[in-house]
């Protein structure tokens, strides 16, 4: 039975200095729901750190002694080869968590050696929320690739990024994007319900 307790103990509090260190937003709350039978999320979470004045200490790079999740994957689209801006630090002479920026605008963050790179964005969005699910993108609500505050980044499946660009419900203001989404999840439930009314 899950307690319904709007306060932590001191127990909770203590337990959760305890694990944070080091550890993902999803990692903790992982742990700490299934140790207090609690169902706090990321948002809750990352309140509390903030209130707490408790750090995970990740600084959205992997740290030296750290081995990535994906360490040695080649990721979908991507391989493990991608090309960067003109001029910059040739990627394989680039540190482990050194970030650059490719030829179409997005900024990679060098997860492994000898030359494994992922999406930053990617890595931002789910530190916060977990993997990504599969045939599901990230996109930016402003539609500024460089912006990669958690609240620009949109989850969307591959039918909702496909409905938004036919529709050209992406915009430059990330809040008229964010209705979009919305709009097309709508269709998308519509859809859905017509679709099991005429199997039936």
């Amino acid at each position: 039975m899950v307690k319904k307790v709007k306060r932590y103990t001191k127990e909770e509090l203590d337990y959760i200095r305890k694990i944070t260190p080091g550890r993902h937003y999803h990692e903790i709350v992982d742990m700490f729901n299934k140790k207090f039978e609690r169902q706090i999320d990321s948002k809750k979470l990352k309140c509390t750190l903030r209130n707490h004045g408790i750090s995970t200490g990740l600084t959205g790079r992997f740290e030296k002694g750290i081995t990535p999740h994906n360490k040695g994957k080649k990721f979908p689209g991507t391989g493990n080869r991608t090309t960067f801006r003109k001029g910059a630090t040739p990627h394989n002479k680039m540190k482990v968590g050194e970030d650059a920026i490719t030829t179409d605008g997005y900024v990679k963050t060098k997860i492994a050696e000898p030359d494994v790179w992922e999406y930053k964005h990617k890595l931002i969005w789910a530190e916060v929320n977990g993997p990504i699910p599969e045939k599901h993108s990230i996109i930016f609500a402003d539609g500024n690739k460089l912006n990669l505050s958690i609240d620009n980044l949109l989850l969307v499946s591959k039918a909702e990024l496909l409905m938004l660009n036919k529709r050209k419900l992406i915009s430059e203001d990330s809040e008229l994007t964010k209705t979009g989404l919305n709009v097309v999840k709508v269709m998308g439930k519509v859809y859905k319900i017509k679709k099991g009314d005429r199997n039936k």
